[in-house]
């Protein structure tokens, strides 16, 4: 999928900021810190325990910490708002802003996130799931629905022991860059590397401990007045090193453990859910997934879509009523027939 598609929600962003203020929040300075984490909804197993999150200020001061306790939870396709008093600046007032943030999962239980949003002393940021799916990480399609329906932003995956085969432990990010303006937007379409290709931007790391730092832009980044980078030179100097570095480190083997349901079964009805995209991208985990939109079936374990039963295709297809695969018997020689589909469960994602 072209990073065009996916550059919507940076302007997108904007509605989440609308449907997530918060009036307390915002009427006056405070000592406080708000970190607000949405599990994706629709997903399956996506619930988990709350991870550890670091706050650094714009000069990459620390502003505070999380540590989560073993039973705080995300329920299943829930939230979590977290208050973290601004406690480690050093500025006698503690009224600061914390653009940084890193998240760090220190429990087994993965979990996968639609967005975060910072309300930090009179600024509010958002980061959607799309930014990390654009950027290589494990994702999977989610029922949330931002700015009136307009957009169901995809949910990605982080995990402390891999399981499943996922590839990363937390991610940081400076969130100003994700929920300010047209000009920034503009400028990660025309290069998605000013996005993905410098640490200080974003970053998904496959091992990261809650003490880590993060890089950070410093001194910090200048815009121009429709809000793109003011110096892209300090963007793109890292690219090569870390495409070099990190797409190595991540990359999935084949036919690996996609699937960490394999007897549930997801059927929607979103134009944006694409079963096609779902198995050709190596990186997407989850249940089976059905696209009535498209008419496809991706068999998550194999990676590979079939269609849809249907008065025109009557064998080698997925027949949906009766959720297994139909096969017409006709095989070359040595050829293995796919592997026979029990569901226990079904989801039905309405549009």
């Amino acid at each position: 999928m072209s990073f065009l598609a996916n550059a919507f929600f940076l302007v997108g962003s904007v509605f989440i900021t609308e449907l997530l203020a918060v009036d307390k929040h915002e009427k006056e300075a405070n000592t406080n810190t708000y970190v607000t984490i949405h599990i994706g909804q629709g997903a399956e197993s996506e619930g988990g325990n709350v991870p550890h999150v670091a706050l650094w200020d714009f000069n990459g001061v620390r502003v505070g910490q999380y540590h989560p306790r073993s039973k705080d939870k995300i329920p299943d396709e829930g939230m979590v708002e977290l208050v973290i008093p601004n406690s480690q600046t050093p500025i006698e007032s503690k009224q600061v802003q914390a653009p940084y943030i890193m998240l760090s999962m220190n429990d087994d239980n993965a979990i996968c996130i639609n967005y975060i949003t910072i309300t930090t002393n009179g600024a509010q940021w958002t980061w959607t799931g799309d930014i990390g799916y654009q950027c290589g990480m494990d994702y999977y399609p989610s029922t949330l629905e931002v700015g009136s329906g307009v957009h169901t932003p995809k949910c990605v995956w982080i995990d402390k022991n891999h399981s499943g085969d996922l590839h990363f432990q937390g991610l940081s990010m400076h969130m100003p860059d994700f929920s300010q303006s047209q000009g920034m937007t503009d400028e990660f379409n025309a290069d998605p590397g000013m996005l993905c290709d410098n640490p200080a931007r974003f970053k998904a790391w496959p091992e990261i401990w809650p003490d880590y730092g993060t890089p950070k832009f410093l001194p910090p980044l200048q815009y121009t007045p429709e809000g793109a980078d003011a110096d892209p030179s300090r963007i793109k100097p890292q690219r090569k090193r870390k495409r070099d570095s990190s797409r190595k480190l991540v990359a999935r083997t084949p036919l690996s453990s996609s699937n960490p349901k394999p007897s549930h079964l997801v059927v929607s009805s979103h134009d944006s859910h694409s079963a096609h995209e779902l198995c050709a991208n190596e990186r997407s985990f989850g249940p089976d997934f059905v696209s009535t939109a498209e008419g496809i079936f991706c068999d998550m374990s194999e990676k590979k879509a079939w269609p849809l039963c249907s008065s025109s295709i009557k064998s080698d297809c997925f027949d949906l009523e009766a959720q297994s695969l139909r096969h017409s018997g006709l095989h070359r020689r040595g050829e293995l027939l796919p592997a026979l589909k029990t569901y226990n469960t079904t989801s039905f994602w309405d549009a």
